[in-house]
This record gives C-alpha cells, sequence and structure tokens, in this order.
C-alpha cells in the first residue's frame, strides 16, 4: 500500500520551526529597557538544563548605535527572571531554560561570536535598528550564554532583547 491510498488531498510542507510551534516546542521571551545609558550594558542570560539542548536566535532592536557579544561560561549571580512563552497557547509544555535580564556579572566567559554592530544612530539623531544573528546557535546541554548589548550612542537609549527558539525533544 502506499499512503497516496490512504490520502488524496494536497501535500503542505512548513518549515521545521512551525511544526515546532504546532508540537508545543517553540518559546520566546524578551526584556525592555526604556533607558540605558550611554557605554552601559544590558546582560540577558540563558542558561539551559541538562536534559535539553536549545534552538535560539537572539535579536536586538535598540534607538542608537550599540554592540553586541555572546559569551559561554559567564559567572554571574542574582538577576530578573524572564518568563519564556510557549507560542502554541494550546500546549501545557514549559521551557525548561533558566533565563534573566540584568545579572551581576563578575566574569563574561568564553566570547562564541565576533563582536557585532548595530547602527542604531548617534544620540536623538537616528532612526534606530534591530538586529538577529543569521541563523541560530544550538545551545549546549547544562551551560549558561550571555547576550551583552553595549550602547554606544552618545545618549540614553531604548532596548529590547530577545530569545526566540525551540527545544527539539522537550
Amino acid at each position: 500500500m502506499t499512503i497516496q491510498q490512504f490520502y488524496n488531498g494536497p501535500t503542505t510542507v512548513i518549515e521545521y520551526a512551525h511544526d515546532k510551534t504546532h508540537e508545543g516546542r517553540y518559546f520566546s521571551g524578551g526584556y525592555y529597557n526604556a533607558s540605558l545609558a550611554n557605554s552601559a550594558s544590558q546582560d540577558f542570560l540563558v542558561t539551559t538544563s541538562s536534559s535539553n539542548v536549545f534552538h535560539a536566535q537572539f535579536l536586538v532592536a535598540i534607538s542608537g548605535d550599540c554592540t553586541m557579544m555572546i559569551y559561554e561560561g559567564p559567572t554571574t549571580s542574582g538577576g530578573t527572571s524572564v518568563t519564556m512563552s510557549n507560542h502554541n497557547r494550546s500546549s501545557s509544555k514549559a521551557s525548561d531554560l533558566t533565563v534573566k535580564h540584568t545579572p551581576t556579572v563578575t566574569g563574561t566567559g568564553t566570547q562564541v561570536n565576533g563582536t557585532m554592530f548595530l547602527p542604531g544612530g548617534d544620540k536623538h539623531t537616528g532612526g534606530g535598528g534591530s538586529f538577529g544573528f543569521a541563523n541560530e546557535f544550538i545551545l549546549a546541554k547544562s551551560t549558561s550564554y550571555l547576550l551583552r548589548v553595549t550602547n554606544i550612542s552618545g545618549a540614553a537609549a531604548n532596548i529590547s532583547v530577545g530569545l526566540f527558539g525551540y527545544h527539539p525533544n522537550l
């Protein structure tokens, strides 16, 4: 027997991440700071569990120029918890990530990527900008990651930092 004998309708193809949304394995969370001082950094900490990897995409939007770096294995304490929302609102699955904004960082760890520059404008003359790394990072189990965004616009800036992605085996 062939599949065609069971189903005679059109075949639908969706992206893998979209499929993870249907399965209740796609999550997002973020933080907004209405006034990040010039030369200050906004830190965003993601810690994975011992049982699941996470396919992550980071997104930053800011009203002025900034730099962005990702570090692995930082030394941190404190911070404010960020809720990771399931994109399938009918699913009871919960992400097992620990996500925090504004932790105290005593060591950044090992830099994962080069320093990225986001041109959002100088002082209050720019229109702002947003940036996400071109593709996902597969975050290792039992590991912490620090996304650090530093405002270099010459004035305070509005900033949002987001994390999007899925657990393939949650």
